[in-house]
């Protein structure tokens, strides 16, 4: 609705294509006793508020776009590092909560099966198997050391540091890359 002045982003007017970047001092986050998130912006307070990233995988913990209940755009928390240490662990929690990746911590089979193939995997939140029909569209490298495997099931581990892994776990990995 351009023109029009958006009674939870900024006070001047701007269009509905305008992205609003959430200056540190004009937010704070907290959770609720009900573990729901709630944001005060501008001196107005916003509850069961949605966070999602703009870049997950290339760019995780920056660019947070905040929406309210209602689903609208309330801007974006371009460096959550800048917030007070409070609100800086409310939008971790809501993070962690919503984008649920098992780290991957061991490869213990790579399998090749009739055109797909099988992981068997180790992950921080136990053991984890992926089948894979696409290697080029579901395994994705992230930068020079990290990577993300996707499921045909949609299920997803990463990779935080190939070279972190133990041998065994790289020879296994050497099947695919």
């Amino acid at each position: 609705m351009e023109g029009e002045s958006r009674e939870n982003g900024p006070k001047d007017t701007h269009t509905t294509l305008d992205i609003y970047q959430i200056p540190a001092h004009e937010l704070t986050c907290r959770r609720t006793q009900g573990g729901r998130l709630e944001v005060c912006l501008n001196g107005v307070v916003h509850s069961g508020i949605q966070v999602n990233q703009a870049f997950p995988r290339s760019d995780p913990g920056a660019y947070l776009v905040l929406s309210d209940r209602n689903q609208q755009e309330l801007g974006v928390v371009v460096d959550p590092a800048e917030l007070d240490p409070e609100s800086q662990g409310a939008l971790a929690k809501e993070i962690r909560l919503r984008y649920v990746m098992p780290m991957i911590r061991r490869i213990e089979s790579v399998r090749q099966q009739s055109g797909s193939w099988s992981f068997k995997l180790c992950t921080d939140r136990g053991p984890m198997n992926l089948v894979i029909r696409n290697l080029h569209e579901y395994v994705e490298g992230v930068g020079t050391d990290r990577m993300i495997l996707t499921g045909v099931d949609g299920l997803s581990g990463e990779i935080a540091s190939i070279r972190s892994l133990d041998a065994r776990s790289r020879r296994e990995l050497a099947k695919i890359i």
